[in-house]
């Protein structure tokens, strides 16, 4: 089976019929397969990941092995640092010394616990000295990484993976389970009903959305053709006027009547008004006719 777009659909969502096999014990029996599957997969990665955190947490007990506090000795005060990014060397020792500059700490006689996300044991407690702190900072310094959490990382992401496909696969089952309980209780047989009358709910789906669609489409073609026409219209009209407002701001006191009429001739644009748009019922109308007669 294939579950390459397990995240598209939820459990709830699926017939029987999608998952691809005959009758529902087939289907319960794929199922339970890749269950098992996915569930010793998610036990090998997790021994890989538990062994990677044991080695981080080794890996950082044997670098600060030198100026570790056993057992530790209060006051505690605590770094975190995670491992994605992993922090470098100089990073540890730029918080430590960050920590230390604090007034109440500058004994330097306090308990510094340094804790690393994923690993195990995570934290590592350290008493400094003055002279111990300078010897660990500049041991920090040199070190690119104390660790590299590439395989850990992998590790818990592959598993993160399984759990959800885990998830997703017990919901399919249980689907797969109720429809066979359902055909069961009403009198069917151990298979799935005919596809028929999901093909006929299907192409009645897809008639109900093109003629929403396509609906849609013709109605806002029609009111952008109402509006169109009554913007050229108005358009008209608002040039007309303009040309007579100028006139008007031209003449003067003394203009003749036919100095009036040459201006108004030179001045109006001549332009074709035709008749007014029809109002938007009419164009209606007339849209319903021509389909008719068309027929």
């Amino acid at each position: 089976m294939a579950f390459g777009g397990y995240v598209v659909f939820t459990a709830s969502s699926l017939t029987a019929r999608d998952i691809g096999v005959q009758d529902f014990d087939k289907r319960l029996e794929n199922a339970q397969a890749e269950l098992t599957k996915l569930n010793q997969e998610n036990t090998s990665v997790g021994g890989t990941a538990e062994k990677e955190r044991i080695a981080c947490g080794k890996a950082h007990a044997e670098f600060f092995r030198r100026w570790q506090s056993q057992p530790a000795v209060p006051p505690i005060h605590q770094i975190s640092f995670r491992n994605d990014p992993p922090p470098t060397g100089k990073e540890i020792a730029s918080q430590i010394s960050l920590l230390l500059q604090k007034p109440e700490l500058s004994s330097l006689m306090n308990t510094l616990r340094l804790t690393f996300d994923g690993c195990d044991p995570s934290s590592v407690d350290l008493r400094l000295t003055k002279s111990a702190f300078d010897e660990a900072t500049a041991a920090l310094e040199a070190q690119n990484i104390l660790f590299d959490p590439t395989a850990l990382l992998a590790a818990e992401k592959r598993s993160q993976e399984i759990s959800e496909k885990l998830n997703f696969l017990q919901s399919v089952r249980n689907s797969i389970y109720e429809a066979k309980v359902q055909a069961v209780a009403l009198g069917g047989t151990n298979r799935p009903p005919a596809a028929d009358a999901d093909n006929n709910n299907l192409l009645l789906r897809l008639l109900q959305t093109s003629i929403t669609r396509f609906g849609v489409l013709a109605v806002i073609g029609f009111l952008v053709s109402i509006l169109v026409s009554l913007y050229r219209y108005n358009i008209r009209l608002s040039a007309f006027y303009m040309a007579r407002a100028d006139l008007l701001r031209l003449s003067g006191e003394h203009t003749s009547v036919s100095d009036f009429a040459l201006l108004a001739t030179g001045l109006t644009p001549h332009l074709e008004f035709g008749k007014s748009p029809p109002p938007p019922l009419a164009q209606l109308s007339d849209l319903i006719k021509s389909v008719k007669d068309v027929k």
